[in-house]
């Protein structure tokens, strides 16, 4: 599995960070947390996807998106009917790999569009150039934080 920056957690399926990996919690084990400093975090499986060749020109985010499902669909991983129904994603941490040169900001909306697969989590493996830019942008944001009085 890739190794992310940082590990949380938030109150609904789509609460992701740009640069680690976040999994969905009820808001009770949201408030527990919040309580003792720390909550169990069970790993869930997970599933790999892999994008291969190049993004051609006009190929948007929305459609990687939707490339996903539409390839479960091709290989019987993903059903549409409800009964019976087949879902590979569901409660897995997908980990996407072959568009490495997303900037920090497609890769982060990428990962946030998982939760329409029900998957409790992803990771994207980028290159290291798009990721080097963003610790200026969070260092601004954590003295900015820390300025207002929120850390």
């Amino acid at each position: 599995m890739l190794l992310p920056d940082m590990v949380g957690t938030g109150g609904d399926s789509h609460t992701r960070f740009p640069l680690g990996i976040s999994f969905p919690a009820g808001s009770g084990l949201v408030a527990f947390g919040a309580t003792l400093g720390s909550m169990p975090l069970d790993m869930p499986e997970s599933v790999l996807v892999k994008f291969t060749g190049t993004m051609q020109p006009g190929i948007t985010l929305r459609d990687l998106v939707n490339a996903i499902p539409y390839a479960a669909l091709k290989t019987g991983n993903l059903t549409l009917e409800k009964e019976g129904k087949i879902n590979v994603f569901s409660g897995r941490c997908m980990e996407i790999e072959g568009l490495p040169d997303l900037k920090v900001e497609q890769a982060f909306e990428l990962s946030d569009a998982s939760a329409e697969r029900s998957s409790s989590g992803c990771t994207i493996k980028l290159n290291k150039e798009p990721i080097i830019k963003v610790p200026q942008f969070k260092y601004s944001f954590n003295e900015m934080a820390h300025f207002r009085g929120l850390w």
